[in-house]
């Protein structure tokens, strides 16, 4: 087989910034903090993003929505996907925040967390499915803290809780100021159960 000299060889176009490539898009000058630049990857903001500054949304639908939220950082399919003025919110995992749309200070790392919540603020929530919250009924309560896979998962207004371990207040809904660290405390918590402090795997499981 003959081959071919490096003059013969077809030359092809590397892409010299995110810009040239067609699923990336960045926004804004990066002159200054109130001009910082966004960038999106694989999701395609909305036609006011440029009043958004310092974002970071990757993958399908991330931040797809955002409007003048600011300082977001959005990683994986349709993370804060609905988000649109809220700012400083982070969120890694598939649909993590997803229903966000105005709120800010959020944390969501994992499969799922905080899918549902629209209305809290400063929560912090860990573990694929932390902080889920109630299917279509969205999380209002602010300052809560899930470390764990499924820890405080159908929570909706509570607020102040901590839930260290897998399942820790798993049904808690409403409660405000419950502590709960190991596997499974005080799971059994439900509606309105307030200023509980468990620790143990199972610990309180009798209390609801």
């Amino acid at each position: 087989e003959e081959k071919r000299t490096r003059e013969e060889v077809p030359e092809i176009e590397a892409a010299t910034s995110l810009d040239d490539l067609s699923d990336a898009q960045v926004i804004n000058s990066n002159a200054n903090e109130e001009n910082a630049q966004s960038i999106y990857i694989g999701s395609e903001p909305s036609a006011d993003a440029g009043d958004a500054v310092a974002n970071i949304g990757i993958s399908n639908a991330s931040l797809g929505s955002v409007t003048i939220g600011s300082h977001n950082v959005g990683i994986g399919w349709r993370a804060l996907k609905h988000t649109t003025s809220g700012g400083s919110n982070v969120a890694i995992g598939s649909q993590a925040l997803r229903d966000n749309q105005s709120n800010s200070g959020n944390v969501a790392i994992g499969y799922q967390a905080m899918l549902d919540a629209r209305g809290g603020n400063y929560n912090t929530a860990v573990g694929n499915n932390a902080m889920r919250g109630t299917t279509d009924t969205h999380i209002t309560g602010d300052e809560n803290t899930a470390l764990g896979a499924g820890s405080l998962k159908l929570i909706i207004g509570g607020e102040k809780n901590t839930a260290i371990g897998r399942y820790a207040l798993l049904n808690l809904t409403n409660g405000d100021g419950n502590t709960a660290i190991g596997y499974n405390a005080s799971q059994n918590i439900t509606n309105n159960g307030n200023y509980n402090v468990s620790v143990g795997n199972n610990s309180m499981n009798a209390n609801e």
